[in-house]
């Protein structure tokens, strides 16, 4: 007769030829392919327990396969809520049940949930956001050199006809007046432009408004000429007009643009002589409530009225006691108006000194305004994005789309909203060809469905996986001594990274990336190579003999199912809408092929299921508590030990100290000493159910060391073959 430790040492010595020899077995190849071709066909928990064929395979996969007949009692299992702690199953002490109940997606209602997808993965959310950023710097850019050219240009025009057929001009001079260009009749513009204004009844006066303003800011004579002896534009008019453009074609001012009005301001000042002045001047005003923290504009311009017209000496007055945005009683203090809102006779609006510290005040704040902006904005998109589940979600929401719209290039006033919805729900080509090719981009930032609704979005791994894969990681970290830090650290780069990759091989050139993926699956990243990792990820898991399923390391197969990768490398959607992802059909076709072997190992030797048993589970064991807890694992535990079953009557916690005082626990996490226990339980059962001779020998040299003192595999099987021949 063979002994267990003969037998245990032979199974162990080649655990993967082993398992993929009970893989090939006729019957558990017929089970498995027939689990693997009819899971996907399940679509909800009773359609699952009525298939006495895949309900009976999953259950023995986990270890459950004598509960099995308690249908009704499996399916409170499945349909349970993990994430809620008083659920059935977390109530359940076994973790085998909660194993069970994660390994599927059953709904509380019993179907199968699709997962709720949002309209974008966080690395898109990102990108748009980058891009929206971008885009509202441009915008400001973009005046700033319209603006140069305008400073550049303007000087060598000698006629009407130069200033209105330069398109660039012509557009910048009516932007600044605000008057639209595409509604602009350049024939009144002309007739402005060459205007009598000493007439009144000139057609700039009797126009008066936009076409008066940009009479003002030009001398032609009525010839459309420059007049004689004097330029085309002042230094002053010029001024005035990149002011003005910069005013009303930006929200926001640019270092140039603040320059521009730091001088138009000290000018301008210049000319205040009453409140009503100041008030009645939009640049004027809105340069004063910038550099006194209003942020360019006032919702209470009364409020702004009687503040400057108060005694900042008064503490009663209104000035010093409203407690509105902004600063009211500096603004009062700074600015020499009277009760009646007039600039005393002998005084100015500002001293020299308090109109040096209102131009350093604006110079400060200026910015404020945009950087508030686009962090409100960008805050309010990050927070009802995750509530987008449809695009008619996303389109309802005016603020939403403008940002998107903005981030992507388009105007939100002119953009058209129907083939925005077509790009989003059916990608740009739909638009036929030549289309813009800010739809395709757009339409890349999105995962919605031709039916409007947020789908899966193609990514190396899906959001379920990763979370997965970084609990797995955590925990592997800690067993191997990894310190908090670098756990924490390395889980945030993956977290932040692997949304990103769009490519096998971006993946694998990130050796941090796959360094993670293969130590949270229990495997020392030197021990893989790039070719392995790329045959294995690249596989196709439903077919036996692809290498994934034929060659592969188990629990490298196990790691590649958990990715997207298709057989050309690129990232997919992977398996969604059913009762199984995946990664867990792959698990789960894994442990039901080993407990299929452990259990026919058991028919001929039950010490060699108990060690095989121990070796699988060893892995999760962190404590005596968790040996304790699981009576194959306490019994190995106490046949290599020498522990009488009788210990186990002791209190639970006498016991844990007994077993953590004689095992070294986070021993077993090493291979070769978990072997070495294992193969001392093997020897120390065959002397307890006497099997085979030598036994005097054995137990000389088992009882001579401890249980973690490394006897060799070799000297055992050999001291075992002895004893059996």
């Amino acid at each position: 007769m063979v002994s267990t430790l003969a037998r245990y040492t032979l199974v162990n010595s080649d655990l993967t030829a082993n398992l993929r020899r009970t893989a090939r077995e006729p019957i558990v190849a017929a089970d498995t392919s027939y689990y693997r071709e009819n899971i996907g066909s399940v679509h909800s928990v009773d359609d699952f327990v009525d298939d006495y064929r895949l309900f009976s395979y999953a259950m023995k996969a986990y270890g459950l396969e004598d509960m099995t007949y308690a249908k009704a009692f499996m399916k409170k299992v499945l349909t349970s809520d993990l994430s809620d702690k008083d659920s059935f199953a977390n109530k359940l002490a076994d973790p085998r049940y909660t194993d069970f109940a994660a390994a599927f997606r059953f709904s509380s209602d019993g179907t199968v949930s699709n997962g709720s997808f949002d309209g974008q993965t966080d690395a898109q959310e990102d990108d748009t956001i980058g891009l929206y950023s971008q885009k509202a710097q441009d915008g400001l850019t973009s005046v700033d050199t319209q603006t140069a050219y305008y400073r550049k240009t303007i000087g060598s025009v000698t006629s009407v006809d130069d200033l209105l057929g330069n398109s660039q001009l012509v557009t910048y001079a009516l932007q600044a007046n605000d008057i639209d260009p595409k509604y602009a009749s350049l024939a009144d513009v002309r007739k402005a432009l060459t205007s009598d204004l000493s007439d009144p009844g000139s057609f700039a006066n009797t126009a008066g408004g936009a076409l008066l303003d940009i009479a003002k800011d030009y001398n032609f004579a009525a010839d459309g000429t420059v007049k004689d002896g004097e330029p085309v534009q002042t230094d002053d008019q010029i001024l005035s007009v990149t002011a003005d453009y910069g005013f009303l074609q930006s929200a926001y001012t640019t270092p140039k643009m603040a320059a521009d009005n730091t001088d138009n301001f000290t000018k301008g000042i210049a000319s205040v002589h009453s409140v009503d002045d100041l008030m009645g001047d939009s640049q004027l005003l809105s340069y004063v409530l910038t550099a006194f923290g209003f942020g360019g504009y006032t919702s209470e311009p009364d409020a702004v009225r009687e503040a400057l017209t108060s005694d900042p000496d008064d503490p009663t007055s209104f000035a010093n006691t409203t407690e509105l945005e902004g600063n009211y009683a500096e603004l009062a203090e700074f600015f020499d108006f009277d009760a009646e809102g007039n600039v005393p006779e002998g005084k100015s609006a500002l001293s020299a000194d308090n109109l040096d510290l209102v131009t350093k005040s604006y110079t400060n704040a200026y910015d404020d305004a945009f950087k508030a902006h686009t962090d409100t904005e960008t805050a309010y998109y990050r927070k009802a994005s995750a509530n987008v589940t449809s695009v008619d979600d996303l389109m309802s929401d005016d603020r939403l789309t403008d940002y998107v719209l903005q981030a992507y290039g388009f105007d939100p006033e002119t953009a058209d909203l129907a083939k925005v919805k077509t790009a989003l729900t059916d990608g740009g080509a739909k638009l036929g060809p030549g289309h813009d090719a800010r739809y395709d981009a757009l339409a890349a930032a999105f995962n919605f469905s031709p039916a409007g609704d947020a789908a899966p979005p193609d990514v190396a791994q899906s959001n379920a996986n990763r979370k997965n894969t970084e609990t797995a990681y955590a925990t592997a970290a800690k067993k191997a001594g990894t310190d908090n830090g670098t756990i924490e650290a390395e889980t945030r780069y993956y977290d932040d990274t692997i949304g990103t990759v769009t490519s096998l091989d971006a993946f694998l050139d990130d050796d941090r990336l796959v360094s993670y993926a293969l130590k949270a699956g229990g495997i020392d990243p030197d021990s893989v190579d790039r070719d392995q990792l790329l045959k294995t990820l690249t596989s196709d898991f439903d077919d036996p003999d692809s290498y994934a399923n034929a060659t592969a390391d188990r629990a490298l197969r196990e790691v590649a199912a958990s990715f997207n990768f298709t057989a050309d490398g690129e990232v997919g959607t992977g398996v969604t809408g059913t009762a199984q992802s995946r990664a867990n059909t792959v698990r789960t076709s894994d442990l039901y092929v080993r407990e299929t072997m452990e259990g026919e190992e058991g028919d001929d030797d039950t010490g060699v299921r108990l060690a095989l048993y121990f070796e699988r589970k060893a892995p999760e064991i962190t404590s005596a508590y968790d040996i304790l807890a699981d009576s194959a694992l306490l019994k190995v535990t106490q046949t290599a030990l020498g522990l009488s079953s009788a210990t186990g009557q002791a209190d639970i916690d006498v016991q844990a100290n007994y077993i953590s005082d004689r095992l070294d626990i986070d021993g077993l996490q090493d291979p070769d000493t978990l072997s070495d226990f294992l193969s001392q339980f093997s020897a120390m059962y065959d002397l307890d159910n006497g099997t085979g001779s030598g036994t005097s020998s054995a137990l000389t040299l088992i009882t001579g060391s401890s249980a973690s003192s490394g006897i060799s595999g070799d000297l055992l099987l050999d001291i075992a073959s002895l004893r059996s021949g």
